[in-house]
C-alpha cells in the first residue's frame, strides 16, 4: 500500500507488518485509544463510509496516503479489519503524538520511535509557551429555551496531526459541556475548531474556559465567539 507519515515518523503498515508485530505494535483490540488509523484500498464510497459508521467509526481527517484518522469508542477491531476495503486498521500509536521539536536530534528507526516513544525525547527540560487567558462569563437571560453557542478556533502549527491542542469547556448550574463532545465526557483531540451548542442552557452566568491540553511549540493565540438565542 503506502507509507503513513505523522509528526515526522513514517511506516508502511503492510510492508512492515512483521516488524510491527515484533515490536508489539499490533493491537488485538481498541480500548487503549479513542482514535484509529484506517488505511483503505481505495477512497471509501458513501456506502462504505456508512458501513464504518455502523461499527462506530467516525472519520475525522485524511492522513496521506490512503489513510484516515478516525474516532472510535469501541474495543472490537476485528469487524472493522474484516471490511473488504480496509487494508489495515489499528489504534493511533503514542509515538505519532510526540512533536518533532520534542524528540531527540539523534536519528532513530521509526519502529523504535513508535515502540518506545519516550526514549525518543531529548533528555533535559523542554520549555514551551502557553498563553493563559482569564475565564469568560456569558450572562444567560432568565427564562427557558435559550441556546448558548460558543465556538473556539485557532491556527495550528504545521503537522499531520494536531500540534497545539486547546480545550473548550462551558459550565453552568453545576453541569459541564466540552467542545465537539457535548455532555459525553472526554475532549476532542483532533480538531482545531471546537464548538459547544447548549440548548436549554440554565439562566445566569455560564463560565467559558479555554484550557491548553498540549502546546508543542510557540504561544497559541485563538479566537472565541459566542451567541445566546
Amino acid at each position: 500500500m503506502a507509507r503513513i507519515t505523522i509528526s515526522g515518523v513514517s511506516m508502511d503498515p503492510l510492508v512492515q507488518s512483521a516488524e510491527l508485530a515484533s515490536a508489539s505494535l499490533v493491537s488485538e483490540e481498541g480500548s487503549q485509544s479513542d482514535y484509529l488509523l484506517v488505511q483503505a484500498t481505495h477512497v471509501p464510497t458513501a456506502g462504505e463510509r456508512q458501513q464504518m459508521a455502523e461499527l462506530g467509526v467516525v472519520v475525522h481527517e485524511y492522513v496521506p496516503e490512503s489513510t484516515y484518522l478516525c474516532g472510535y469508542r469501541s474495543s472490537d477491531l476485528e469487524a472493522l479489519r474484516a471490511l473488504p476495503f480496509v487494508a489495515w486498521a489499528d489504534v493511533y500509536l503514542t509515538g505519532f503524538k510526540i512533536a518533532p521539536s520534542l524528540r531527540s536530534s539523534r536519528l532513530r528507526p521509526a519502529m523504535a520511535t513508535l515502540a518506545h516513544p519516550l526514549e525518543s525525547t531529548e533528555p533535559g527540560t523542554h520549555t514551551v509557551d502557553v498563553v493563559l487567558h482569564d475565564d469568560i462569563d456569558a450572562a444567560v437571560p432568565q427564562g427557558t429555551g435559550h441556546t448558548l453557542k460558543i465556538t473556539l478556533v485557532w491556527t495550528d502549527p504545521p503537522g499531520t496531526a494536531l500540534q497545539n491542542d486547546l480545550d473548550l469547556i462551558v459550565r453552568a448550574d453545576g453541569r459541564e459541556h466540552h467542545g465537539n463532545m457535548g455532555t459525553e465526557g472526554g475532549f476532542d483531540r483532533v480538531n482545531n475548531v471546537e464548538q459547544v451548542s447548549w440548548e436549554g442552557v440554565p439562566p445566569g452566568d455560564a463560565e467559558v474556559v479555554v484550557r491548553a491540553h498540549r502546546i508543542t511549540q510557540f504561544a497559541q493565540p485563538y479566537a472565541l465567539a459566542w451567541r445566546i438565542s
